[in-house]
Formats: C-alpha cells, structure tokens, sequence
C-alpha cells in the first residue's frame, strides 16, 4: 500500500486530514463544550474514539538527534529534519545505528539558510529554502549510496519579483508540473498555484477572522504564513490548514486555478503586542492550534506557555475531503509530526525528550 505523509500545521490547539471509510471501533457519549479550545474536539463529539499507546520508541538524542520537527520513512530509513545550528536534516538508520548528516546551514550548493517547506515523494525529497529562493528535489537512495551529502536530481532558483522580497512563495508544494504556494501575495491570496516558469495563477482567499481590526495588513498576512499543505494522492484535490489559527480550507486544483469547496474556521486567533527590545512582537495565546492537513490532524488543545510545548500533540483526527469528522484518536505520547505506512505512523517528539514514536493505528481506517 502506497504510503503518505502528512505536514504539521500550527495552532495552540492543533491538527492533519486525508478521507477513507472507517469502521466503528468504540462510541463515546458527547459532552458539551464550555472553552474555546474545546471548540475542534466537540466537532468529534458522537464520533469514534480510540485510546492507544506506542507499540516501541526510539530515544533520538542518543543519535545526536535534538529537537525533530519533521519525519519520513523511507525504507527501512528515517529522514528527519530538526533544529539544529550546523545541520538541518539527518537520515537515520535505527537498525545499524547510522546517522548521515545533510543539508548542513550555509549558501553552498547542497547547503540551507532556512528551510520553508519539506515534501517527500516516491524516494525523492523536495527543499525549498525561503531565504535562498532555491528548490532541490533529491533522490534519497542516491544520496545514502553517496554517504554524507545530498545528490540533486533537479533545481529551481526563484528570483524576487519587482514587487520586492516579500512577493515570493514562503512554502512550495510540488503536484505534478505545478506547486501549491504560501506567500505574502498582493491579491491577499492564502495558498495560490504556482507553474514551473514561476509564473502565478488563481488561489484561495485569505481568512477574513473577525476582531482583528487593529491588526496591519502584514500582520494578518504573515499570520496566514503558518500554513501547512498537504496534496491528495489523485492529485486533484489540496488541503490547507493554518498553525497560528484555528482554519482549514480543501480546494479542488484545476489547469489554471485553485478552486475552495469547503473551509472551517473554528475561531479567530487572539494577539498580544509585546515590546521586545523596541520592536513590537506578535504573540498567539489559546485559541492558536497545532494543525496537520491531510486530512489527518494533530491537535493539541493547549495554551502556549503551558508546561508541555503546544506544538506537542496527543489528539489524531481524521476528517473526509469534505471536512467531515469521521473518526479520533488519543495518543499517550505526543507527537509533533508523523509519517503514515499502511496501518503504522511514525512521529516524532521533542518533549519531554527527542523521540521516535510507533503506533498501530486500526487497519480499518486504511481500507
């Protein structure tokens, strides 16, 4: 069965989605939602629910590995990308305990500034690095047979348009000959396609959230740049979904335009404005959420600045591609982002400590 990953999304509640039939497992009664940041769990009320631990885990940090925000299998292989000073990604095999370090930070050819968007596909990774303008795509068994460094099997170099630096995709997403993009568009775009000439054509509006009036148009735009995006196996359908507020959005992607047929916004965002050595600092508090868009979803449900980061998620959801609840779960350890094979994910932890973390989801649900 073809495997499928599914990207992150941020809120200080959190979430992913991708639509299949599910079977029933167990039913849990509803309860009535009194908190804001209840608002996405009581869409699940009546639906079913699974309670479920990890089936084994791996301690990152004794490879070398801190703080992992992005994984895939490939093979029997992890591709992890993590916060690190000196290197971006790693590729780890856990079986012979060998780690190959990539993408180390710099402007050299194979090396990144910061990474805006990671996408696999059939053995080959795609990087896009905002501050460089520069997309790779590389092939993932060429590399390891390489050892240390990555192989390119194709390159884009964007160049800044005439409108200036912040009209450029932030976030690039490959489908087929065209991208699914995230940037700061004048036409107050969220997500837009993109062809490989670099030349734009329709998108999806951005979310006109209410009660934030005193918000700059910047400020609201770079808001929408918390997007994650994921694509439909068929390739015909995109999901998007925002990190720093509470919003999903499913588009149907035609020859020349992306076109909306379903969106939820469960909240709007609620800002602060905190003087940080004299520049104003933007800040989410508990109705922000931690999303994935595929249409699984990680949710976390917490406020930032509560003990466990609020990117650490231990709700799964699973919506159709009309955005319809059809199924949740409840992980014991919190994952901030996962891989899916056949009826396994794969997430990875940062706290309490780096980790690798396997669960069998029901194989129902792939069927």
């Amino acid at each position: 069965m073809r495997a499928f990953l599914f990207p992150i999304l941020y809120w200080a509640n959190s979430m992913t989605v991708i639509g299949r039939t599910i079977m029933p497992l167990l039913l849990i009664a509803a309860t009535a939602c009194t908190k804001v940041q209840e608002t996405v769990l009581c869409d699940f009320n009546g639906v079913d629910i699974s309670y479920i631990s990890p089936v084994d885990s791996v301690r990152l940090d004794e490879y070398g590995i801190f703080m992992p925000e992005f994984i895939v299998k490939h093979k029997d292989k992890f591709v992890i990308k993590k916060f690190d000073k000196d290197n971006l990604i790693d590729i780890l095999d856990k079986n012979t305990g060998e780690v190959i370090k990539i993408a180390k930070k710099g402007r050299a050819l194979n090396e990144y500034i910061s990474i805006g968007s990671l996408q696999y596909d059939n053995g080959n990774l795609h990087v896009y690095d905002v501050s460089l303008q520069k997309y790779n795509t590389y092939n993932i068994d060429s590399t390891l047979m390489n050892g240390n460094d990555f192989l390119k099997i194709n390159q884009y170099q964007f160049k800044e348009t005439l409108l200036g630096y912040m009209e450029k995709p932030f976030k690039i997403y490959r489908n087929n000959n065209r991208f699914i993009t995230v940037g700061l568009w004048e036409d107050d775009s969220w997500y837009r396609l993109m062809g490989i000439d670099g030349q734009f054509y329709g998108g999806v509006e951005r979310v006109a959230f209410e009660g934030l009036e005193s918000m700059t148009e910047i400020e609201k735009a770079t808001l929408h740049l918390s997007s994650c995006i994921s694509i439909k196996p068929s390739g015909d359908k995109v999901v998007c979904a925002l990190c720093n507020a509470p919003a999903i959005s499913v588009s149907d992607i035609l020859d020349s335009e992306l076109v909306e047929t379903k969106r939820i916004v469960y909240d709007s965002p609620k800002v602060n404005r905190v003087n940080q050595k004299g520049r104003p600092l933007l800040q989410y508090d508990g109705s922000n959420s931690k999303s994935f868009c595929s249409i699984y979803a990680l949710y976390s449900g917490r406020k930032m600045g509560s003990t466990v980061p609020s990117y650490e998620c231990n709700h799964f959801l699973i919506y159709d591609w009309e955005l319809k609840p059809i199924k949740r779960y409840e992980f014991k350890n919190s994952i901030n982002s996962f891989y899916i094979e056949d009826d396994t994910l794969y997430g990875v932890s940062s706290y309490p400590e780096s980790r690798l973390y396997i669960y069998r989801l029901n194989n129902r649900i792939h069927k």
